[in-house]
């Protein structure tokens, strides 16, 4: 028997499970929060943060569909991992506190129930039937095509337990892991995102459908909480489903389902593309759709190709909406088209030996390249600060610029880890060059490169990378110096570090490792899981050395390019500004403001 309760802990199969909160209950499911640790493992640590997600239904209810329609895809990238379930005896929590419709289906964890306080360990003295994944989806003799609670499990009906009032049900139990919030297609939704994102997300949704439609199945509401969204569109729960032409039952409405529901409908192909069109009307314009406004739901800003798309899904009369073959056709080809955007290039740049004494040479090196062609604009703007004194840091700069500049033209392409992997190869490669030809050299690099609307960087040493959208100013890349991490230790104050004796110490460049692991280059991963940053309308590029950041605060920076309307009026400011101060070092500095042409 198993009794849920906060900190309870118990095993099942391979699993020690500490339950951590109830998530609510939606429909015959009620959800859990738990810690999961292997059971081989000899210390159970009962903190530990290994989240995983525990859901308990009937046995003819949601999570039996599921099991039947994981049973049918096997294992589809699409699918999360099921680690493992059973038929337990169990006595659910009981509690007054449920998760009701609408907006609050989408933040379950954020409506925890309480729970009694409790440490109990808790057996299962039930007869279990527990499987791995991988039995349960090779054995075509338990469950079959299309399995069903059937009277070889009579033995498992509801029962009293001897000598206590307590009602015991047997329940379908299923163990996953639980998405991280800040990767679900909930949080997704809260972001702002061009129209590309959006079509790609619903398109990767919507072939999912197309498979279970072709399977005799089709979802008529969604839970954005528990679907994952990363390299991969991944799927947590699929309760939410049933069989074509069968009416849905015993179901709660969330903000993502087909109105037909709310009338006892059967099951249909255009409920699935309702589903579409609202995650794709809430991702585009913030809101949920009004169905009660019927064709007048558009009247935000229509953005042609997805106007249609939206109107066809949301289509009052759910045997006019459009099939799912032709929906994810025309999402595909409504991506294509926006991630096709022109971008247009104003570039400006400037650089000065400075007014220094010890200086003869100026050991900055920069170049820009560009390339259209048909279907892609690919800007590529590098910037490197020599040292090592006489003419050995203007060599070892001019030798890691030629090296990026002269890389093949034909190697860029449209995967993200390929794209990143080139841009860190291309380092590796100046890297290379440096450390043959020059004696006792070294340089910072720092490279923007904008393939189409998707702009990356990768960087060593403390020349910046900045990116003023909107009017506001963000620094892309790190200063890899001593300073920077005494500030980021602690050691040292904001206002200490701008005035620090040695605040030019590198602690990376290029040049005094012989090979350069990945980590040693700095890409935008440093920032989460996503290699590139997606290009708006007026963003301005700026790549500058120490010359120029150690002398112009950013503030003072930004003001400059967002007050100058002429891109090279404001970086001959900047220069201008620096010599007015001293001009101690080599400045450089290149600017680059993005135009789209034909974007929403």
């Amino acid at each position: 028997m198993l009794i849920f309760n906060q900190n309870t802990y118990f095993k099942i199969n391979n699993f020690h499970l500490v339950i951590k909160a109830h998530l609510g209950k939606f429909a015959d499911v009620d959800y859990y929060k738990v810690t999961i640790q292997d059971i081989e493992q000899t210390n159970v640590n009962l903190d530990s943060n290994n989240l995983g997600l525990l859901r308990i239904g009937d046995i003819n209810g949601g999570l039996s569909r599921e099991l039947q329609l994981r049973h049918m895809l096997k294992e589809s990238a699409m699918l999360s991992e099921l680690l493992t379930f059973g038929i337990e005896k169990c006595l659910p929590i009981k509690s007054n506190q449920s998760l009701e419709t609408n907006h609050e289906i989408s933040k379950l964890e954020a409506t925890n129930v309480e729970l009694n306080n409790t440490n109990s360990i808790v057996e299962s003295d039930s007869q279990q039937l527990v499987y791995s994944p991988k039995e349960f989806l090779s054995s075509e003799s338990y469950f079959g095509e299309a399995w069903e609670a059937t009277d070889d499990y009579n033995y498992l009906e509801d029962e009293i337990v001897e000598n206590q009032n307590i009602l015991l049900s047997s329940k379908l139990v299923l163990l996953s892991y639980l998405p991280e919030s800040t990767k679900t297609l909930d949080t997704w939704l809260q972001k702002k995102h061009s129209p590309e994102a959006p079509l790609l997300i619903t398109q990767q949704i919507g072939q999912l459908f197309q498979i279970i439609y072709q399977k005799g199945w089709c979802f008529f509401q969604l839970i954005p909480q528990f679907i994952q969204v990363d390299s991969t569109i991944k799927f947590f729960d699929l309760t939410n489903i049933c069989l074509i032409g069968e009416t849905t039952i015993s179901i709660r409405e969330t903000a993502y389902c087909a109105p037909e529901i709310a009338f006892n409908f059967p099951a249909s192909e255009g409920m699935s593309a309702y589903l579409i069109g609202t995650l794709l009307y809430q991702a585009i314009y913030h809101q949920l759709p009004d169905a009660k406004q019927n064709s007048n739901f558009l009247d935000l800003q229509p953005i042609p190709g997805i106007y249609q798309i939206i109107s066809l899904c949301l289509l009052p009369t759910i045997g006019e909406r459009i099939s799912l073959n032709q929906l994810v056709k025309v999402l595909g080809e409504a991506q294509q088209t926006f991630s096709k955007c022109k971008v247009q290039w104003n570039v400006a740049s400037s650089s000065t030996i400075g007014l220094s004494m010890q200086r003869l040479h100026n050991e900055d090196s920069y170049a820009v390249q560009q390339h259209s062609s048909s279907d892609k604009d690919v800007i590529l703007a590098v910037l490197a600060d020599g040292m090592g004194g006489l003419a050995q840091g203007e060599v070892a700069s001019y030798l890691a610029v030629k090296t990026v500049i002269e890389a093949p033209i034909n190697r860029f392409n449209d995967s993200e880890d390929k794209d990143n992997q080139w841009l860190v190869s291309v380092v590796q490669e100046a890297n290379k060059c440096v450390i043959e030809n020059v004696d006792k050299g070294g340089t910072t690099l720092s490279i923007a490169w904008a393939n189409g609307r998707h702009l990356r960087i990768a960087h060593v040493g403390d020349s910046r990378i900045y990116l003023i959208r909107k009017k506001i100013l963000c620094q892309l890349s790190e200063d890899h110096s001593l300073v920077a991490l005494l500030l980021a230790d602690g050691e040292i104050t904001y206002e200490e570090s701008q005035k620090h004796p040695q605040r030019h110490i590198l602690t990376k460049c290029i040049g005094s490792k012989e090979t350069l692991g990945s980590n040693y280059i700095q890409t935008l991963y440093s920032f989460g899981s996503d290699s590139s940053i997606l290009l708006e309308q007026d963003d301005i590029v700026i790549l500058c050395s120490d010359g120029v950041w150690d002398l112009i605060p950013q503030i003072e920076l930004a003001k400059t390019f967002i007050d100058t309307q002429n891109l090279q009026i404001a970086v001959n400011n900047t220069i201008n500004l620096v010599i007015t101060r001293g001009a101690r070092d080599n400045a450089t500095i290149i600017a680059m403001k993005c135009n789209l042409l034909n974007q929403y």
